[in-house]
This record gives structure tokens, sequence and C-alpha cells, in this order.
């Protein structure tokens, strides 16, 4: 699949091989501003300038759950895991979510502006932003 997010509010699904649309997500009320997979591929999560983070199922294309907690625009992702999500924000904060619950389970501040990407390394022991 290619999966993208578009300034129509959506997500995109294509077929790798043959190029053609599968399906249109819809769910968030602003741009998409970063998608990522689940380590095992069944979710797909999603962040927007309207200040959510949807995690989808991707077998069936339906959300499954709707993290809200920034104060405004989401604008980056990263996946820990099968069931940890870390997100930036706008807003200048870093959270960290267990999409089984939907519970934010630690908030980071630092940033004086825009959180504009996300990364884990050192096999899961370091968050850089």
């Amino acid at each position: 699949y290619f999966v993208f997010g578009a300034d129509d509010n959506a997500i995109h699904v294509w077929n790798k091989t043959s190029f053609t649309e599968l399906k249109v997500l819809r769910g968030h009320e602003g741009t998409i501003r970063d998608v990522c997979f689940t380590e095992d591929s069944r979710k797909l999560i999603s962040a927007s300038d309207d200040g959510r983070v949807i995690v989808w199922n991707f077998l069936t294309f339906k959300y499954e759950r709707v993290l809200t907690g920034h104060t405004s625009g989401v604008t980056s992702l990263h996946v820990h895991g099968i069931h940890t999500i870390f997100s930036g924000g706008d807003d200048g904060l870093i959270r960290l979510w267990d999409i089984r619950v939907g519970h934010e389970s630690k908030i980071f501040f630092g940033h004086e502006a825009e959180v504009l990407s996300l990364t884990v390394i050192d096999s899961g022991t370091r968050l850089v932003s």
C-alpha cells in the first residue's frame, strides 16, 4: 500500500501495484500532517491540524480511537512497538500514548516551538525530537 494524508482532511490508501485508490479515510477536520503504521501493520495512526490523533484499524479501515490532548495541530508521530506512540504538536509538547486504551501516559515539555519530527534511537532508550 501507499498511504498518505492530504490537505483535504483525508487519508488516501492506494494499491502500490495497480496504482489505484482503494479507500479514503475521513475523520479529521484539518490537514493531515503525519501518518504511520504500528509495527504489526494492523493500525494506522494519523495526525492532523485539528489537534487530534486517530487510531485506525487497517484491516477494516474504521477508526478505533481518537486521542485528544494537544491544544493545536499535531505535526509528528512516532510508533514504538505495537501499542505505544509519541505525538508532537504545534503546542511544543510531546505526548506518550497507550493506543489500546487511548490513555496519555506522559507529557514532555521543553520545546519553544512546534515539534516537527520524532524518532526513538538506542534500542528504544532515547527519544529525539
